[in-house]
């Protein structure tokens, strides 16, 4: 469970995090919000990049993971609306990607994101990069 004296979101209550996240394939996007429910976390999902950004402009978001390939609009495009909007740009996103050339890495990275998972990807991986993302030090529960 999430540390509730320790645990002060973005939504500036004392409160599970808040995580958005758009992935279009349905098993991915499962898989990542049934764990991170289970640590702890609070999950809003989106299929497309035009979902994600309505849900990002409603919603007070703690963290937003982003598939790189998403329809409507891409992630990196999400990234960039995130990034320019002065109430949003503060928000850490992570970007999920089936690319690892280097190129498409930095250039996510040099857009803003805070990191990337690239899949397939381990539990234990999507874990640290939402603790790193976060910068809470335990900021979920290891369920073990």
């Amino acid at each position: 469970m999430i540390e509730n004296s320790e645990s002060v979101g973005a939504r500036g209550a004392v409160e599970p995090p808040l995580v958005l996240v758009a992935e279009d394939d349905a098993d991915i996007c499962l898989l990542v919000e049934l764990h991170l429910r289970r640590v702890g976390c609070a999950v809003v999902t989106a299929r497309d990049g035009r979902e994600a950004l309505r849900h990002i402009r409603t919603q007070q978001f703690d963290l937003v993971i982003l598939d790189v390939k998403l329809p409507e609009i891409d992630g990196l495009g999400v990234l960039d609306a995130v990034r320019d909007d002065c109430e949003t740009r503060a928000i850490p996103v992570i970007l999920l990607t089936a690319n690892v050339r280097n190129a498409d890495v930095a250039d996510g990275l040099s857009r803003g994101a805070n990191g990337y998972l690239t899949k397939p990807f381990t539990l234990d991986e999507l874990t640290a990069a939402v603790r790193r993302s976060l910068n809470r030090v335990p900021p979920i529960h290891d369920p073990g």
